[in-house]
This record gives C-alpha cells, sequence and structure tokens, in this order.
C-alpha cells in the first residue's frame, strides 16, 4: 500500500488528539493501518507504535458520549443526594434514581465509572443496602424484576406530568436553537421519571420525547453536516487558490480533502449528491493546480533551454584554453541542470516536459561532440609538444664523441644522448602515455610522435652502448690494477651504465660485459697477491736466518739508556718495536720512544734502498703495522716534531668549539740507522 498515506493519517490522528477532537480519531487510525497491508514489516515499526501510542492515549480521555452519560448519572446522583438530605422522599423513588443513574452508566468504560459507581454503593448502603440492578450478580434477572414492578408514587401524577410537559419544552426549545448538548440525557431523564405514571396518561409526553429525539437526530447530523462541510470549504481555499511559488500548500490541502472524503464519518454524514459534488470539486482543483504548476514550470525552464541552445550554434570550445573550456562546460553543464530542476515537479511522461527532455537530449550530444573532438586536439597539441620539448632539449645529442680519451674505465661523457635516453624513456613508460596509446589506438597523429620517440631511443642506446663498449675495449688493453680505486671503477661503471640504458635492450649486455672485466680483474688480482704473498713468506723466511748475523756483525748491543751520554757514538739495537714517524712524531724517517725518551733515526741510504726495492719492485707490503728489529748508531742529542691536539675553546663561554693538530719539537736521541729487519727485509752494512 502507502507508508507515507499511513504516516499522514497517523499525524493527523495526533494532531485531533491534541485539539480534543476524539470522535474523529479511530477512523484514521483504522484507515493508517489498512494503508501498512503489504509494507515491509522493517519500515512499518515506527509507524505501529505511534499507532499504539495513540490508542493508549485515548483509553484516558473521556470520549464526548461517554461525557454525556456521566453528566446525566451525575444530575442524578446529586438528585438523590438532595432527595435523602429532604427526608421527604420514599427510598424506593431514590433508588429508581440511583438505578437510572447506573443505567446512564452501562456504555461508559471501567476506569471513568468506577469513582460514580462506588459513591451510588455508599447512598445505596445509606437507604437500606439494596442491590444496584447493574451491579448484582443475578444482573438481568434482578433489573427486569425491578423494571416489571410498579414504582410507588412519591407525589401528584398531574405534578409528575405538569412538570414532564415543562421539561419537553425545554428540550424543544433547545433543539430548534441548536443547543443539542445534553438534550439526549435530558430527554432520558424526563422519559425515566414518568415511569410511575399509568401508561395512557404518559403516552403522549412519551410520543412527544420520541419526536424529539428524531428531531435531535436531525439536528445533529444536520451539525455534523456542517462542520464537515467548513472542514471542507477551508481546504478547498487552500486547494483552489493554487500558490506555484508554494506549491506544498495546495498539495496539502488537497491531501486534506481526499482524506476527509474518505472518513467513514463524512460517507455517513453526507448525502452521496454532496460526496459526488465534493469529489468533482476536488478533481477540477487538482487538474487546475497540475496545469498551473505545469504552466508555471515551463515559464522558467524554456527560457534556459533556449539559452543553453543559443550557446550550442557555434563550437562553444573553439579556441579555448584548458581552464576556459572548464569553465564553459561548467556553464553549460549549469544550464541543463536548471532546466532539470525547473521540471524536477513534473511528470516525466507529460507531453510538454518529454518535448524539452528531446531538446535537452539533444544538446547534451551536441556539448559532448564539440568537448569530444576539443578533447582531441588538445591532446594532440599535448603529444606534440611534449615531444617538441624532449627534440629541443637533447638537440645535438648525435654529434657526442663517442671515442674514448685514455681514462680507464670513465663513464663516457654524452650528457645529451644520456638525456635523451632517459626522458624518451620516461615518456614512453608514464602511465598516462600508456593510456593516451590506448585509448587512441590508430590514431595516426599520436602514434606517429610516439613511433619517432620510439626510434630516437632505439638510436640513441645503441650510441651509448658503444661508448661503453669503446671504453671496455680500452680497458682490456691494460695491465690489471691493483689499486683499490682502480678496481672499484668497475662497480661505478656498471651503475653508471645501469643508469643510463635502463628501459633499453641495451642495457644487459653493456652491464655483463663490465660484470666479465671486474671478474676477471678480481681473479687476476688474487693471483697476483697469491704470488706477492708467496715471495712475501720465502723472503722473510731468508731475512730471518740472515738478522743474527748481521747483529753479530755490527756488535750492536742491546742493553742501553737513551740518555746516557756516554751511549754517544755506540752502535745500538732496538728488538721488536714499532715504528711510530707519522704517528706520534715527525722528522725522523724511523722514530719510537725508549723508556720515555723519543728516539728519532735517518736510514742509511742502502737501508731506504732495500725498502724501497721491496715496496715498489716486489710490491712487498712492508709497512709499520708490524714489529721490526733496528740497528743504529747513536748520534746525540737533537729535537724532533710529536703530534699534539690543541682544544680550541671559546674565550667567552669557555666552552670548547673544535681541536686542532700541532707538531711542536721535543728533546730527542737521534740514531743513524745502518741495519734493518722488517718481514721480508734484512739489511745492514757491507762486510
Amino acid at each position: 500500500m502507502s507508508l507515507s498515506s499511513a504516516k499522514s493519517r497517523v499525524m493527523f490522528a495526533q494532531e485531533y488528539l491534541d485539539k480534543g477532537r476524539y470522535d474523529e480519531i479511530e477512523p484514521l487510525l483504522e484507515a493508517a493501518v489498512g494503508y501498512l497491508v503489504d509494507v515491509p514489516e522493517a519500515e512499518t515499526v515506527t509507524v505501529v507504535a505511534e499507532i499504539a501510542a495513540i490508542r493508549a492515549a485515548l483509553t484516558t480521555v473521556i470520549m464526548p458520549e461517554e461525557q454525556r452519560y456521566i453528566s446525566a448519572a451525575e444530575r442524578n446522583v446529586d438528585k438523590a443526594k438532595g432527595d435523602i438530605a429532604a427526608g421527604n422522599i420514599m427510598p424506593s423513588g431514590i433508588l429508581d434514581t440511583l438505578t437510572q443513574a447506573e443505567g446512564y452508566l452501562a456504555d461508559v468504560r471501567d476506569a471513568h465509572k468506577a469513582a460514580l459507581l462506588d459513591e451510588i454503593a455508599v447512598l445505596r448502603a445509606m437507604l437500606g443496602g439494596q442491590a444496584s440492578s447493574t451491579a448484582s450478580a443475578s444482573g438481568t434477572a434482578t433489573g427486569a424484576a425491578a423494571t416489571d414492578a410498579p414504582a410507588t408514587p412519591s407525589e401528584d401524577d398531574e405534578r409528575v406530568l405538569s412538570r414532564a410537559k415543562m421539561s419537553v419544552t425545554q428540550a424543544r426549545n433547545a433543539i430548534e436553537s441548536r443547543r443539542t448538548e445534553g438534550i439526549a440525557e435530558f430527554l432520558d431523564e424526563v422519559e425515566a421519571g414518568l415511569r410511575g405514571i399509568e401508561h395512557e396518561r404518559q403516552a403522549t409526553l412519551v410520543a412527544d420525547i420520541n419526536t424529539l429525539r428524531e428531531e435531535l437526530a436531525d439536528a445533529v447530523r444536520a451539525e455534523d453536516t456542517r462542520r464537515i462541510e467548513e472542514q471542507l470549504s477551508r481546504q478547498f481555499m487552500d486547494a483552489e487558490e493554487v500558490q506555484t511559488w508554494h506549491p506544498e500548500i495546495s498539495g496539502r490541502a488537497i491531501d486534506m480533502i481526499v482524506e476527509i472524503l474518505a472518513s467513514d464519518a463524512t460517507t455517513r454524514i453526507l448525502t452521496p449528491q454532496a460526496l459526488a459534488a465534493h469529489q468533482d470539486r476536488l478533481a477540477h482543483a487538482i487538474a487546475n493546480r497540475a496545469a498551473l504548476i505545469e504552466e508555471n514550470a515551463l515559464s522558467r525552464a524554456t527560457p534556459l533551454l533556449e539559452e543553453l541552445e543559443a550557446r550550442l550554434q557555434t563550437d562553444p570550445f573553439a579556441g579555448l584554453d584548458e581552464y576556459a573550456a572548464y569553465t564553459a562546460t561548467s556553464q553549460l553543464r549549469s544550464l541543463e541542470s536548471r532546466v532539470l530542476h525547473e521540471l524536477h515537479d513534473l511528470p516525466a511522461d507529460l507531453p510538454s516536459v518529454l518535448a524539452i527532455t528531446r531538446r535537452l537530449d539533444a544538446a547534451r550530444d551536441t556539448v559532448d561532440a564539440a568537448s569530444m573532438a576539443w578533447g582531441k586536439a588538445v591532446l594532440d597539441a599535448e603529444v606534440g609538444n611534449s615531444w617538441a620539448m624532449i627534440e629541443r632539449d637533447i638537440e645535438g645529442w648525435m654529434d657526442e664523441s663517442v671515442e674514448h680519451e685514455g681514462r680507464l674505465l670513465d663513464v663516457p661523457d654524452l650528457p645529451k644522448t644520456r638525456d635523451a635516453i632517459m626522458r624518451i624513456g620516461y615518456l614512453l613508460a608514464d602511465p598516462q602515455t600508456l593510456e593516451i596509446r590506448r585509448d587512441n589506438a590508430g590514431d595516426a597523429v599520436i602514434e606517429e610522435t610516439y613511433r619517432t620517440a620510439e626510434r630516437v631511443h632505439t638510436e640513441a642506446a645503441a650510441r651509448m652502448a658503444l661508448a661503453y663498449d669503446k671504453v671496455l675495449d680500452h680497458a682490456d688493453t691494460v695491465e690489471t690494477p691493483m689499486r683499490r680505486d682502480e678496481l672499484d671503477k668497475t662497480m661505478h661503471l656498471r651503475t653508471a651504465a645501469m643508469t643510463s640504458l635502463d628501459g633499453t635492450s641495451e642495457r644487459d649486455s653493456v652491464v655483463a660485459r663490465i660484470q666479465g672485466l671486474e671478474n676477471r680483474w678480481k681473479a687476476e688480482v688474487a693471483a697476483i697477491m697469491q704470488s706477492r704473498q708467496d715471495l712475501y713468506d720465502t723472503l722473510a723466511a731468508e731475512a730471518d736466518a740472515a738478522w743474527p748475523a748481521i747483529v753479530e756483525r755490527t756488535g750492536a748491543i742491546a742493553d742501553w739508556e737513551p740518555g746516557d751520554a756516554s751511549a754517544i757514538g755506540r752502535t745500538v739495537l732496538l728488538q721488536g718495536v714499532y715504528n711510530r714517524s707519522g704517528w706520534d712524531f715527525s722528522g725522523y724517517d724511523f722514530a719510537m720512544r725508549l723508556n720515555g725518551m723519543p728516539v728519532g733515526g735517518t736510514y742509511e741510504p742502502y737501508v731506504l734502498q732495500a725498502l724501497e726495492h721491496a715496496w715498489y719492485e716486489l710490491k712487498l707490503d712492508v709497512n709499520d703495522c708490524i714489529t721490526w728489529d733496528v740497528i743504529g748508531v747513536v748520534l746525540g742529542s737533537g729535537s724532533i716534531g710529536r703530534r699534539t691536539e690543541v682544544i680550541i675553546k671559546d674565550k667567552a663561554t669557555s666552552l670548547q668549539i673544535g681541536t686542532m693538530e700541532e707538531w711542536p719539537s721535543i728533546d730527542c736521541v737521534r740514531v743513524k740507522v745502518i741495519g734493518l729487519h722488517a718481514g721480508p727485509v734484512a739489511v745492514g752494512p757491507a762486510s
């Protein structure tokens, strides 16, 4: 059914509850329940809860018809209280009054009549404890017996009849003046007061009372009719006076009219002719509202559509840059959206709406076609400009020399060629380039540009590979390098080649050749170093064997004190010492500290010659990291530079800000080195 219709019925029911229009609430709730049929249960939970809450609230409300019965019963109770207080009325007459009050309460819900029934029970107890006909366990039988029993006259019949006639006249006057509230109960009281009168004497009055009841029903019906007509009249005022800038007002009014005409109260009270007239009036209001809304919407949408079509008479993007084209597209799409917005509240199948929709579709196709053409032109220009920029930046790359200039493993100096390879490689591998080529497969302009780029990329890579080959050709002709910096050049050359030739078919072959050269050199260096180690070991063994004779021949003594002046001119032996020249001291070929005294020595020419022969000719590593045995002649005192670290401080803060190295002169003992044993070297004075 319709969840929205159910919600509107519940909304009106809540409004009627707030306004005290209780008799109109239940029909609305029943209609709401009917609209919830076939609506998924998950969507009805809130509405069902609201219906239950309103019905629960109704249970605490005294309905108008109940209030009338309660008022009539209260009047009888008050009368009974007055009669008891006066003491001049027979108890049986007072009990009849209380019985009549209980009768009024028969159709009142228990929650609203309990207090009054308790009060009636108290009065009955005061009259002798006679039970109520409505409260007795025997119920109907007791009540029937009381009704059939002749009433005991409590006053003169003429007075009763006279008073009843006056009451009937009062009721007639009230009905004629349309004051119907409480009249039904009043007539019930009058008729009840006639029970003790003979049938023949009360017949006329009873007939008058019945006639008044019919007139009362007609008056109530007329009043209900008037009320319904007033409701409809108020709603028709908004429904027929359509405000196109506020269509929701007339829409709500029409919904209310539909709801009022569909209610049980309306169909029961209004005549079929009146209902038909209102239905016709409603149909006219709906049609008029739809026509006015359509006319108003078209009056706003049509100029916008005409403006859109006028802008599309020529190419809307011709000669525009990207920002201007984006702005123009936004403006055109905005016009389209504004047209659709004005048609939003109209049915899509209206002929007028369909006509505008077709024109919008045509305009949209025109915009799309122009946008695609502009985009294609922009794309062609972007692709061409990207390639033209690269061509301009790498111009002259073919003029760069690939000849090797003779330096070992220098990276080929071809900057423009390298830029050509790298920039074209980036261009061809860029995701945007791949997307452009995929989306524009077969496009002659775009493909020609990229094919040119691929050709230049291939040629530049081949030229760069040729330059690396020439570098490697030269490296293949040189003697195996032994210095670490020269050996490491293969690593630097390989890294440069991998970068310069990345993404080309030349890279792997060039890198493989560099790796091959590096592997060959490593093997050759290992073989050379092993042969040198073998020679070192052989010569070291020979030096160890020759050294004792050299020491003996010089007569060098190991037990001497460098500070002893008598040692001058002696030949002395220093065993197992380290040369600290250049480390701790400066100014001598050999330096050390003996018993706290610095000793500085100068090599005899044949000693230096023996060391240089081992270093430069035999390529042996004779260094100051191994212990030496030294034979020297003490020459006397002298001076030697001592390594000193000076701390530099800030004058203002005395904080250390740095250090520097100095070599101030200190006293030492000078010796002339005439014999030396260091690893494979063993040299002394000629015999």
